[in-house]
């Protein structure tokens, strides 16, 4: 995996988009940036493995460089499902694509650029949505949710996952105190501690 140093330098040259150099780093970027990430699509795993039939649809919604629907296919292996991931950042579906024709998943694995809030679902049996909801405007998020509600099948389930804030500021506090106390740990003991 490529470590970000997009902005190392303390300049930023441009707005952030999610062109190439975002996509070459993107991973490194989610695994710093979002508490317990891994251990999420792992959850999202289990989740599915109670709630999906052999043969389900399962959709990725701001699917990335598609990391999750990797990991979803290799934890989910023995239950036949098939799995879209939808980006509209043409540079992560490209990273996605390579990702997932390297690891021999292009079977069972397919990826459309879309804007997600407009796309068509057919027989979506689950929608993962994580860490997408905070890139899309406020005030058209009940419209997308609403939008989601109607693709799924009959008993189909939405999988979300999101950065939230409190309004009070002493939990926001605690929170980022024990994320960075449990990260000082793990790289404490990284000699004895291993991740995956």
């Amino acid at each position: 995996m490529t470590s970000d140093r997009l902005y190392s330098n303390g300049r930023i040259a441009e707005d952030f988009t999610f062109n190439d150099s975002v996509a070459e780093v993107f991973d490194d970027m989610l695994d710093r940036s979002i508490p317990f990430y891994q251990t999420v699509i792992e959850l999202t795993a289990a989740l599915i493995r109670q709630l999906a039939a052999p043969g389900s649809r399962v959709y990725d919604l701001g699917c990335s460089t598609g990391t999750t629907l990797l990991v979803l296919s290799r934890l989910l292996a023995d239950m036949d499902l098939h799995f879209t991931g939808i980006d509209n950042a043409p540079a992560m579906i490209a990273k996605a694509r390579r990702k997932v024709e390297m690891y021999g998943k292009s079977a069972v694995i397919e990826f459309r650029t879309a804007d997600i809030t407009q796309v068509e679902l057919p027989g979506a049996d689950i929608i993962v949505c994580n860490y997408t909801m905070q890139f899309i405007r406020p005030l058209k998020r009940e419209e997308f949710v609403r939008r989601i509600y109607s693709n799924l099948r009959p008993g189909g389930v939405l999988l979300l996952s999101e950065k939230v804030i409190s309004h009070d500021h002493r939990i926001n506090r605690e929170y980022i105190d024990i994320y960075h106390d449990i990260v000082s740990y793990f790289v404490m003991h990284a000699s004895v501690c291993t991740i995956t």
